[in-house]
């Protein structure tokens, strides 16, 4: 009576190791056949021109400075031009933070509405103003751990005539050199 019930569990554990190959043969059947129906590059692409070609506007600008003591730029000032007026014009403060020490980096966010039409002119003390306009999208790859595809990102702009990609804009100080700057200099600096 005893090998009559293990071996009625036995199949019973048999019947259960196929019941769950099935059902494992199946999900597999089902993603392989689900990533048949991705859309291929050019449907991707396309689709992400489609969103470029509707976009009209950006909503942050990123705006970095490099070997800038506070002493030396502590404010920014900002005019936006639309067509030939200027919608506004004000000056903030740039954060005395340090985001990347090797370069003496800072950063600033613009967070305003500028169209993709609009210029920007930017002016810290003793420096030449800087202008930016010519915004643009672009169609740019993305990927992730499990996929690839294309969006449309904000990408490029014109600064005093030079076209910059990446869509950030620079002040870096004339004849900034990290290893010239004396340490007692960086001490003061830090002790914020």
């Amino acid at each position: 009576m005893c090998s009559y019930s293990s071996n009625i569990y036995m199949l019973l554990a048999i019947k259960k190791i196929v019941l769950m190959n099935k059902i494992l043969l199946l999900i597999f059947c089902l993603l392989l056949v689900s990533s048949c129906f991705e859309k291929s590059d050019k449907e991707k692409i396309a689709l992400a021109q489609l969103e470029c070609s509707k976009k009209t506007r950006i909503d942050e600008l990123y705006i970095k400075f490099f070997g800038y003591f506070p002493k030396e730029a502590h404010l920014i000032n900002i005019k936006i031009k639309r067509g030939k007026y200027i919608i506004e014009n004000f000056n903030d403060i740039i954060p005395d933070t340090v985001v990347d020490s090797l370069r003496h980096q800072r950063d600033y966010c613009l967070k305003k509405e500028i169209l993709l039409s609009d210029t920007v002119i930017f002016k810290i003390k003793n420096e030449p103003e800087k202008k930016a306009y010519d915004f643009k999208y672009r169609v740019r790859a993305h990927y992730n751990m499990f996929s690839s595809g294309f969006g449309c990102d904000y990408y490029e702009v014109t600064v005093n005539g030079e076209k910059i990609e990446g869509g950030g804009i620079d002040f870096m100080k004339k004849g900034f050199d990290i290893l010239k700057i004396k340490k007692e200099d960086f001490k003061e600096y830090y002790k914020h």
